[in-house]
């Protein structure tokens, strides 16, 4: 009868686990709302890797600055970034204690084309190629993995691949 069904169902359905949501947003102010999904918890690190650079084409420099780098500090989110050598502007590429910022370098010929950011519960990948379209996942499994990785890269390039600006 339904008993069996269900008893699979609800050990399959872990009533802590949430399922994974994903939303997609497009353009310029789109990127802003996903931007505003990393501010959300103080006190964490957003993890990014990818050319910010490359960004920056679509939404300018002037968002960083003036909006998105304050705010993040004032909230006490750290940020690591794995970035290409002499890829990004000297303003952005610094390990730079007052912004709560650290960057360590990949081999540009080894660039990806999309930027990932990372925080706990939350993956959100942004895509410049053909339009700026921001893609959010919300889901612990697939933000603990991404920190998995991102961790490993990180501890591998070591402290000598940080900037020295």
């Amino acid at each position: 009868s339904q008993l069996v069904p269900q008893l699979v169902a609800s050990m399959r359905d872990d009533a802590k686990k949430t399922k994974p949501v994903v939303r997609m947003y497009y353009g310029i102010s789109g990127f802003e709302t996903a931007a505003e999904e990393l501010l959300k918890r103080p006190n964490t690190i957003i993890r990014h890797i990818g050319s910010l650079a490359e960004a920056h084409k679509f939404i300018g420099v002037r968002y960083g600055k003036e909006y998105f780098v304050p705010t993040r500090v004032s909230k006490n989110i750290q940020y690591k970034t794995l970035s290409y050598t002499n890829e990004e502007k000297p303003v952005l590429r610094t390990n730079n204690a007052d912004d709560l910022r650290e960057v360590r370098y990949l081999p540009k010929e080894n660039m990806i084309s999309s930027n990932t950011f990372i925080v706990p519960g939350k993956t959100i990948i942004v895509t410049t190629n053909k339009e700026l379209m921001s893609v959010v996942i919300e889901s612990a499994d697939i933000s603990e993995s991404e920190i998995q990785k991102f961790d490993l890269m990180w501890n591998l390039l070591g402290s000598s691949s940080q900037s020295t600006h």
